[in-house]
């Protein structure tokens, strides 16, 4: 990587991020984050119009990349295919999660700043008890084409799956994006962003090891 690479990661770590504290708009937001039912093969949203606090789509940013905050009810969400590639992250408290694939039920604990991540095409069923605050993210698979052209891998096989896994550097780097949301800036700040913390994904969680 560049010199550039380094210091804005250094900027990432020392920036205050006071995303916890922000407060809900009287605004109704819609997610713009979808999913598809594996049964009937319908989408439908990620979230519920009243969970979701903050979107990337309401201030201008790209579509390489879409971030919404949503402050989440206890769900469990029926078995659908992930549209893009997906990344959540806890922003709030530990949460007891849970999810099923294959006939199976698992369940782990999501810690404070723990990820779930899973590519496009792969199915998913989540399910949760507590009150849930997330920073939920979708990674068009023409953006990682762009950046690794024709090293790209088949959409559904970008990266390795991760459920409840934490990774402070990812952490810091979405804080750093939901507080470009809330207090939106220059939009190349945040796509600058937004293309070093998919560098960083595609760097420690890619399914197969790349050069970059």
């Amino acid at each position: 990587m560049g010199d550039w690479y380094y210091f804005l990661i250094l900027l990432i770590l020392r920036a205050p991020c006071p995303i916890l504290q922000i407060e809900v708009f009287a605004v109704t937001l819609h997610s713009s984050i979808k999913l598809i039912d594996r049964q009937t093969g319908e989408h439908f949203a990620s979230a519920p119009d009243s969970s979701v606090v903050l979107s990337s789509s309401q201030v201008g940013w790209r579509q390489n990349l879409t971030l919404e905050v949503q402050r989440l009810q206890p769900m469990d969400l029926p078995e659908h295919y992930i549209e893009g590639h997906r990344l959540i992250i806890n922003l709030g408290g530990a949460v007891r999660f849970g999810w099923r694939t294959e006939g199976r039920t698992y369940e782990a604990i999501l810690p404070p700043g723990g990820f779930c991540l899973q590519s496009d095409g792969e199915t998913n069923a989540p399910f949760w008890q507590d009150e849930l605050t997330v920073a939920a993210i979708a990674l068009t698979p023409d953006f990682i084409t762009t950046i690794l052209e024709d090293r790209t891998p088949s959409a559904i096989e970008t990266f390795a799956e991760r459920r409840c896994l934490a990774d402070d550097l990812a952490y810091n780097y979405v804080r750093a994006l939901a507080s470009e949301l809330a207090a939106p800036g220059e939009p190349l700040y945040a796509e600058t962003l937004s293309l070093a913390f998919t560098l960083h994904l595609l760097r420690i969680i890619a399914a197969k090891p790349k050069s970059l």
